[in-house]
This record gives structure tokens, C-alpha cells and sequence, in this order.
């Protein structure tokens, strides 16, 4: 069923989240560059290894290792960026770092349907595995050429109390919350979306794919106007607007009854959720300057479990319930978390 078949979502995003506190450290201490340049080599491997899958409990456990390894990319990717960037020009190179997610985004999404549909899900393995290899291998050059600019908080020792302090800064606090409920309604929930497309249109994942492209170009939308979009609107309307599109999105993916409308909800999904999420981003890399990769790493597992945790809740309304419960539901918890935050962000300020 669709709520059993959750367990390959929740394999790789609970693993993934728990293993960003090793990867956030080890960035700290050797570098950041350095640790996402082997997890590429390694998590590139393990989901080469998904293709040859016998049951879903073994794909299970192949993506399980996959999130193990690629648990450093995104977060020491970001903290390498605040590393190496002023704070009032952070905002505009991370939405550029964005945008090569939303490019992936995009293609995944796309290629993915074309592959699953025309050569099947075993290549598509093989295929994002070779790639992840590849990009891997680009940025080991980078690194052995020293064409990348140098990190300078590097050294950092390896310590418990690098977290407990963290968790004990309010402003963490607060940030790290709303990550995990993020994490909840809104990759949680964009999981089913593709399964809602099937049951309800029986669209081809060919289809599919392509459909779901609108929501890596609804992201890759707001990080190529972002800078110009700063000029106009304050940090905080951008999670206004964001949380607000967000829910809107998914209350229209609940209801609606033609394909025609999916590609704009995708769109506008994606323009809401990297809205909102850039912002969070943006604010989580002041909370812990001198270590940066600990901070993203304590974030990611904060989004990564609430993750695991949405596909459980959404699966379980999907099965006994119905799609319009699972999006509604999502939709609702979306908007809460933005009221929420934005009330503490005026205090703030």
C-alpha cells in the first residue's frame, strides 16, 4: 500500500537526519569542502546498490545508507557558504546555491518519470548513483586544484558540548522547530503527491515527472529574483508570503479535480516553500559563527526527522482516510508554523 511503501521515505530521511550530527562536526573539524566531496563518492555508491534491490525492505536499507553518506552535502554546502560570504550578500549566493538544487529538482523530477517510465526504476537508480559519483568527483578537483576559496573556520574540535550549547540558545530553539515542522507538512507531504496524481488522474509517470518539475521551477523562480526581490520586501514578509502560498498550494492539491491545475500548484508550491525555507536559512547561519557546520547539521536533522515523520502521518491519513485529509492537514500545518515564527520574529527585531 501506499502508507508501506512510506518506509523507503522514512529509511532515508531519519537516517539522513541522524547522521548530520556526525557529518556537521567532522565538517567543522576537517573541512567542509572535504567531507561532502567523499559523501558524494560513498552516497553516490549506495544508490547505485538501490538498483539491484530484491524486496522493499532491501531497497530500504540501500537508501538508509545512501541518506548515511549524503548527510553532508546540504548543510556543510551552506555552511561553507557562510563561511565565505558576508551576511548581507549571504541571502543572495545562497538562493544561487538554490537554484542548482532547483535545477535538480526539475531534472530529477522529470528524467526521473522518463527513466521509470521508458527503462524502469532500476536504471533510474543507476543513472542519480553515476551522477552523484561524477558531481563528486568535480568537487574532489576543486578541492585537490585549490580552485575553491579557502574555508576559515576550520579546526574546530569535535565536542559534545558544540550541541548542548546549541540547544540551549533560544534562538536555536526556535529555528530548529520550526525546521522539524517544516519538514513535516511540507516534505512530508510532497512524498504523496506524485501517488495522489496516480490514484486520482492515472497519469503516467512520465507525466508525473514533468508535472512535478513546477515546483523546482516555482523555487528556481524566487532564487533568480531574490536580490531584486530584497530591494522590495523585508525577510519577514517573505515568510509571510511563503507560509501563505504554501498552504494555499497544498488546500488547492487537495481538491482538485483536473490535471490542467497541477503544474500552477506545483509552481506556486515551490515559489512558497523556498520563500519561506531560503529565509529560515538565512537566519539560521547567525545563530553559531564559529560553527557553522554543527549549527546546519543540528537544522537538517531537525527538517529530516519531521520528514520521516510526515510520511508516516500522511501515509496513515492516505490509507485510512482519504488525499484530501493528508493535503488539507499539511496545508493547515503550514500556515500554523508561519504565524508561530513570524510572531517571534517580530519580537526580535
Amino acid at each position: 500500500s501506499i502508507g508501506d511503501t512510506a518506509m523507503v521515505i522514512t529509511a532515508f530521511a531519519i537516517v539522513y537526519g541522524m547522521f548530520q550530527l556526525i557529518h556537521g562536526g567532522l565538517g567543522d573539524h576537517f573541512g567542509k569542502l572535504k567531507v561532502v566531496f567523499i559523501s558524494s563518492i560513498l552516497g553516490g555508491s549506495a544508490t547505485y546498490l538501490c538498483a539491484y534491490a530484491e524486496s522493499l525492505a532491501m531497497l530500504s536499507f540501500f537508501r538508509a545508507l545512501s541518506g548515511a553518506a549524503m548527510a553532508a552535502s546540504v548543510p556543510l554546502s551552506l555552511a561553507y557558504i557562510a563561511d565565505t560570504v558576508a551576511y548581507e550578500n549571504r541571502q543572495t549566493e545562497m538562493a544561487r546555491y538554490m537554484s542548482g538544487i532547483m535545477i535538480g529538482h526539475v531534472f530529477g523530477v522529470a528524467v526521473g518519470g522518463i527513466v521509470a517510465d521508458w527503462i524502469g526504476w532500476r536504471d533510474l537508480f543507476r543513472v542519480f548513483g553515476g551522477l552523484t559519483i561524477l558531481s563528486g568527483g568535480v568537487l574532489g578537483y576543486a578541492i585537490y586544484t585549490r580552485r575553491a576559496p579557502p574555508e576559515i573556520n576550520n579546526g574546530a574540535q569535535i565536542r559534545l558540548s558544540n550541541y548542548t550549547s546549541l540547544l540551549n540558545s533560544k534562538s536555536f530553539r526556535h529555528i530548529f522547530i520550526v525546521y522539524f515542522v517544516e519538514g513535516i507538512a511540507l516534505f512530508g507531504a510532497i512524498g504523496f503527491a506524485s501517488a495522489l496524481m496516480r490514484d486520482r488522474f492515472d497519469l503516467s509517470y512520465t507525466h508525473i515527472g514533468l508535472l512535478l518539475s513546477g515546483f523546482g521551477i516555482g523555487g528556481l523562480m524566487f532564487s533568480l529574483s531574490v536580490k531584486r526581490l530584497l530591494k522590495l520586501f523585508s525577510q519577514f514578509q517573505f515568510l509571510i508570503f511563503g507560509g501563505v502560498l504554501s498552504c494555499g498550494a497544498y488546500l488547492s492539491l487537495a481538491y482538485i479535480q483536473a490535471p490542467m491545475g497541477l503544474f500552477p500548484i506545483f509552481l506556486i508550491l515551490g515559489l512558497g516553500f523556498y520563500m519561506f525555507h531560503l529565509t529560515l536559512q538565512t537566519h539560521a547561519t547567525v545563530v553559531s559563527p564559529r560553527t557553522q557546520g554543527t549549527s546546519m547539521a543540528l537544522f537538517s536533522l531537525a527538517i529530516f526527522t519531521g520528514t520521516s515523520v510526515g510520511a508516516q502521518i500522511f501515509g496513515y491519513l492516505i490509507d485510512n482516510f482519504s488525499f484530501i485529509h493528508a493535503f488539507v492537514t499539511a496545508g493547515v500545518i503550514m500556515i500554523m508554523v508561519t504565524l508561530w515564527y513570524s510572531r517571534h520574529a517580530i519580537k526580535q527585531a
